[in-house]
């Protein structure tokens, strides 16, 4: 029994580090994403950019990250880079609540990044 306490101690102390490890990079996150959303409403797009590049480098997964980070490059009249964000965005989450103006933007522009996702 107690050689049981002691790895079911060493066992939750893990769990508690993994978790709090989580947790800050949740932060880290949510503050790229607050950041580049305060410095794209000033429309300091720029700054925006930086912090949404963050984000979806802390979570290239992130449909949303790619969303925000093409938006600012469009600003800044990188459209290539930002229909190919936008594209990413798409293809993560093509039931976003946004994905039909994606949908729609690629296909003004005539981008075809994977034609079989569009």
């Amino acid at each position: 029994k107690t050689e049981l306490f002691k790895n079911s101690g060493k066992l939750a102390l893990v769990y508690v580090l993994a978790a709090t490890a989580q947790l800050h990079a949740l932060a880290a996150t949510s503050a790229y994403e607050s950041y580049g959303l305060r410095y794209y409403k000033a429309k300091d797009y720029t700054s925006a950019a930086g912090y949404f590049k963050k984000l979806v480098d802390q979570n290239p997964s992130n449909a949303k990250s790619h969303y925000l980070y093409g938006l600012a490059l469009i600003q800044l009249g990188k459209k290539n880079d930002a229909l190919a964000q936008f594209s990413q965005s798409f293809h993560l989450d093509p039931a976003s609540s946004y994905a039909g103006q994606i949908k729609a933007l690629l296909h003004k522009n005539n981008y075809k990044a994977n034609p079989s996702d569009l």
